[in-house]
């Protein structure tokens, strides 16, 4: 399966039905987020750019009122959010195995340490590991079994 057939099928998965409270809230989202990020550029920076961040969360907020246009805007919305959580996802994963899982392996192999004890004896009669039975043997230790 390739990468656009695999987003497809993430969108799809992730898509539901909005409710009408939901939506709702997204509208306000859509208000605030952009009214906060165009105040402080517009009053705290003093950049006439703030005026476009106010101007789009309105004119986004406002599509609530035509709801066609609105659960179109939240269509788009979700999808973009499954593509750059696809994408940030495998980058996050590459980076942890390759800063955090690989350095960790190969100072283990480096030291000679196996947590798991997997090397092979050959006079060893057996593998198993004699565990002894435990004291408490009644039902309070079946209750806590962690």
């Amino acid at each position: 399966m390739n990468i656009v057939q695999e987003i497809r099928e993430e969108i799809k998965g992730a898509f539901v039905e909005p409710s009408s409270r939901d939506l709702t809230k997204l509208a306000a989202l859509y208000l605030i987020v952009p009214g906060l990020i165009g105040s402080y550029l517009l009053f705290w920076k003093g950049a006439s750019s703030g005026r476009w961040w106010i101007f789009a969360g309105v004119a986004l907020s406002l599509t609530r009122l035509a709801p066609p246009l609105f659960r179109l805007i939240y269509r788009l919305w979700i999808s973009l959010a499954v593509i750059l959580g696809y994408f940030v996802s495998r980058i996050l994963l590459t980076m942890i195995f390759f800063l955090v899982i690989l350095p960790t392996g190969l100072i283990m192999r480096l030291f000679g340490k196996d947590p798991m004890d997997r090397k092979l004896d050959p006079d060893a009669p057996t593998y198993w590991i004699k565990r002894e039975d435990p004291t408490d043997a009644g039902v309070k230790r079946y209750e806590k079994q962690f």
